[in-house]
């Protein structure tokens, strides 16, 4: 099993990057089968006996946390993004206890038949993880290096001819305004979509190449493995500054200064006698006090003296606006709040007149309180102080990359949308997966010390296995189904016009998945575009009917609703009939209050008002 696991992870992480899931939705799907799969045949390998699963102590925060989830989803008010939300959790829950149950340390047993019918047991030992996490390991530095070197390419090259060829073709007008801003900027985002996300990933590589450079870097069987590391953290962080990501460089600065805190801490002697081990606790924090708070104290004095570049200030700006319209959303719902993926939905509700458009709110801490309110917050952070928690003392020079590589990630995403970019989230959880979370650490000769893991219960173990294949089966139904509609979808050529074989499609996926609003209101624009040139009335009552499904799968949609009036106002110009007229106001009024700094929105209220 253990071999075929490598495997499978080995070429799952070498394409990961290479297909983000913002833009290739698709693939997302896929991966999301592929761990379900893979997470399925685990166990029912359990459920057998023929595996013996050992607990990390992190099943509990984790299964809380999605327990909050699915509550909050069912509760919420946009349930179609909930359930999207709700899976790409549970991805990256499987994905993290898959990994980290072939990273941990210690000798796990795995059942098998022997001679003459007679079962063994194959010990899968530590050398053997030790293995199983360094090849991983390389493989995501090795595709880093790819991603890298082609985000360098991108930088000096490929936006410029990109945009020399959109101008030649014509459609750089054509072309939505944030796409065109990013290749004008020329800041790298390689296969990430964005240059912050990029950043991100990249400030999370540099660690990780660090933790190659062994105990004694400059002995003779060393110098190579050292000299690599050392090249591939100029790689990565020439890349990082074609980034120009601000937050990027700072959130590298303070995991620096994390790291430097931390060696200081472990350098104090351990004290003598029982008043010295009561200070003990304070003395080993006070070197994070002094250097991480002089350091926020000096970033605080260079942005109020405009030392740090207006960009940078005026970006972070944006984030505490984003913030403090996630605030608004949690005194609203405080307990389990709007619900995962509701965020972009509510936000041009609460949205403060000077803050930008956004979908997420730029902080994983932020935005769980909006969508999960204090319950979900406090489940996800309960899961991640556990998972520092536990990996807090790593003693290989890997285990150390991989710990401060996952710290920069997370402290990434507090300041940013990590989370929401699939390829992203990907390795937020693999990377502690791979350090493992049992006490016992791999020596630099691959020995392990004893399993001190606790053994779950064979019957425990057959019921957990059983709720997860359960759960498993479900997930797996939905994301299927989620998958082929998306797939048909995809199948459209263009823009919709008066429908033909794309309507047909799209027809099509909304019988396969009929609860995703934005098939309903694409459906819509095509009989309302059809009925206004036509100036036929029925084609649009199909519209209005399209729009009508739409905003009752998602009612806090302003754009649905505003679509929704100009289809009824349309229908009263050609009919007569006030009754319409009517339904349009109130529609307008409706998208008015869901997104009041929507100019175009208040300028149709106000206009139809006054006929």
């Amino acid at each position: 099993m253990k071999r075929g696991y490598l495997l499978f992870f080995g070429l799952f992480l070498l394409a990961r990057p290479f297909f983000d899931g913002l833009t290739y939705p698709l693939f997302q799907y896929a991966c999301q089968l592929l761990i379900l799969g893979a997470a399925l045949v685990y166990a029912i390998s359990c459920l057998s006996g023929r595996t013996v699963y050992s607990a990390s102590g992190l099943e509990l925060p984790a299964a809380f946390f999605l327990l909050v989830t699915l509550i909050s989803g069912l509760l919420s008010d946009s349930p179609y993004d909930s359930r999207i939300v709700l899976l790409q959790y549970f991805y990256y829950f499987l994905l993290f206890f898959l990994v980290s149950r072939f990273s941990e340390n210690g000798n796990i047993p795995e059942k098998k038949a022997g001679p003459a019918g007679k079962s063994r047991t194959e010990t899968f030992s530590g050398p053997d993880r030790a293995a199983f996490r360094k090849t991983l390991t390389g493989v995501i530095l090795g595709t880093a290096v790819l991603v890298a070197a082609y985000g360098i390419h991108q930088h000096f090259w490929g936006l410029k001819e990109t945009l020399q060829y959109l101008k030649e073709q014509g459609i750089a007008d054509q072309l939505p305004s944030e796409f065109m801003s990013r290749i004008i900027s020329n800041r790298t985002f390689s296969t990430f979509v964005y240059p912050n996300v990029f950043a991100a990933f990249l400030i999370a590589m540099i660690p990780l190449a660090l933790g190659l450079i062994p105990a004694r870097p400059w002995a003779e069987k060393n110098a190579g493995l050292t000299g690599a590391a050392i090249l591939l953290v100029i790689l990565f962080g020439l890349t990082l500054l074609t980034t120009k990501s601000g937050g990027g460089l700072i959130i590298l600065f303070f995991t620096g200064l994390a790291w430097l805190a931390s060696f200081w801490s472990g350098r104090m002697p351990s004290p003598a006698g029982t008043a010295g081990r009561l200070k003990f606790p304070f003395r080993k924090i006070l070197p994070f006090v002094i250097i991480i708070g002089g350091a926020i104290i000096l970033f605080h004095i260079l942005t109020v003296s405009e030392r740090i570049p207006y960009r940078n200030v005026i970006s972070m700006k944006d984030r505490l606006w984003y913030w403090q319209s996630s605030l608004k959303l949690t005194a609203e719902r405080p307990v389990f709040g709007f619900g995962p993926g509701s965020f972009g939905t509510h936000y041009s509700r609460v949205k403060l007149p000077q803050a930008m458009e956004t979908q997420h709110s730029h902080s994983i801490f932020f935005e769980q309180l909006a969508e999960g309110g204090i319950t979900g917050a406090a489940a996800f952070l309960w899961f991640w102080l556990a998972v520092f928690w536990k990996t807090r003392n790593p003693k290989t020079s890997l285990e150390k990359g991989l710990f401060w590589a996952t710290l920069a990630l997370f402290l990434h995403s507090q300041i940013d949308f990590d989370l929401a970019d699939p390829s992203l989230g990907t390795y937020l959880f693999v990377l502690p997966a791979l350090i493992g979370t049992d006490k016992s650490r791999i020596s630099a000769a691959g020995k392990t010390a004893p399993q001190t893991a606790f053994r779950v219960g064979k019957q425990l173990t057959g019921i957990g296995a059983g709720i997860i294949i359960l759960a498993i089966i479900w997930a797996g139904t939905a994301t299927i189904r989620t998958f082929r509609a998306e797939a048909v979808c995809r199948q459209i050529s263009g823009p919709l016009a008066d429908g033909g074989d794309d309507l047909a499609r799209l027809e099509e996926a909304v019988r396969i998945n009929p609860a995703n609003p934005s098939y309903w209101m694409r459906l819509g624009e095509i009989y309302y575009q059809a009925g206004r040139q036509r100036q036929d009335a029925e084609l649009l009552k199909k519209s209005v009917e399209a729009y009508r499904q739409a905003v009752r799968r998602e009612p806090y949609s302003a754009a649905g609703r505003f679509r929704f009036g100009l289809a009824a106002e349309e229908i009263a110009g050609l009919t007569g009939n006030r009754n319409w007229l009517e339904t349009a106001r109130l529609l307008y009024r409706q998208a008015v209050y869901l997104y009041p700094g929507k100019k175009i929105y208040r300028e149709k209220m106000l206009s139809l008002e006054v006929k």
